[in-house]
């Protein structure tokens, strides 16, 4: 139980310390938290920040709309790629979304 609630922690503050992407995830965050100062903090005083500046509700609302974005759909339109991502730049497999083609005509 205590290792459960550990991970819950865990992932609840990892949350709470990249809040500057709640809004592209459809998540509105209160109009007393400033999020260019937010911006402008290191990760343990993000953490802080939010815990003092955000309902536990939203960054847990946050957690689960990052959840959904990072569940593939997959399809006929779905393509698995190799790729790097995040601040070392480590190998990592990714699912991407192919999109229409969409030829271009230059009028004379």
């Amino acid at each position: 139980m205590r290792i459960l609630k550990t991970l819950k922690e865990f992932a609840y503050f990892l949350e709470a310390s990249h809040l500057r992407h709640a809004p592209e995830m459809g998540i509105q965050l209160p109009k007393n938290f400033d999020l260019e100062k937010y911006k402008s903090m290191p990760k343990p005083e993000k953490i802080k920040y939010a815990k003092e500046n955000v309902p536990r509700k939203t960054i847990i609302s946050f957690q689960n709309a990052c959840g959904m974005a990072m569940s593939p759909t997959f399809g006929i339109k779905t393509l698995p790629v190799r790729g790097f991502a995040g601040i070392r730049k480590e190998n990592v497999g990714m699912v991407i979304q192919k999109f229409r083609t969409v030829r271009t005509v230059t009028l004379a």
